[in-house]
């Protein structure tokens, strides 16, 4: 006997959509987080140190950078995953940020420019994604830094 086929109700599938859990954030609101955390990115994209970083990186200026870079990341990319709310942990933004100074590590030389400011701005996101009280980022705050002035 065939068995007639019926389709997924509503409730059904709602309890298939994955649902942050709470120690995934640290005990804060995923959406919450991730809109604190994109205007945070956002204000540091606005800075001149950043351009470089904002955008994929222009395939016919470097052609080779694709045989070197296995998991190319930007800051537009990680700006929209957040607000489309991508991330299923605040681990997995910290993993994408990482990634804008192991690129420009592995692509370019060390102790260049483009390595240092790579280092600073992912040290910066860090700290904007790991610190809840952090909303916007001003120049005085980014100059003072320790960061800035240990790389």
């Amino acid at each position: 006997m065939i068995e007639s086929y019926q389709p997924a109700q509503l409730s059904d599938r709602m309890e298939t959509i994955y649902q942050p859990q709470l120690e995934e954030w640290r005990g804060l609101d995923s959406k919450a987080e991730c809109q604190r955390i994109s205007t945070g990115l956002e204000e540091l994209m606005s800075m001149a140190h950043a351009e470089n970083f904002n955008y994929p990186v222009d395939l016919t200026a470097f052609p080779d950078y694709m045989l070197e870079i296995e998991y190319p990341m930007d800051f537009s990319l990680i700006k929209n995953r957040l607000d489309n709310n991508f991330y299923r942990r605040s681990t997995a933004i910290q993993f994408d940020a990482r990634y804008i100074s192991t690129n420009a590590e592995l692509y370019n030389r060390p102790k260049t420019e483009i390595v240092k400011c790579a280092r600073i701005l992912t040290d910066l996101v860090l700290m904007i994604i790991q610190n809840k009280k952090i909303r916007f980022i001003t120049a005085k705050r980014i100059f003072d830094s320790p960061i800035f002035h240990s790389t």
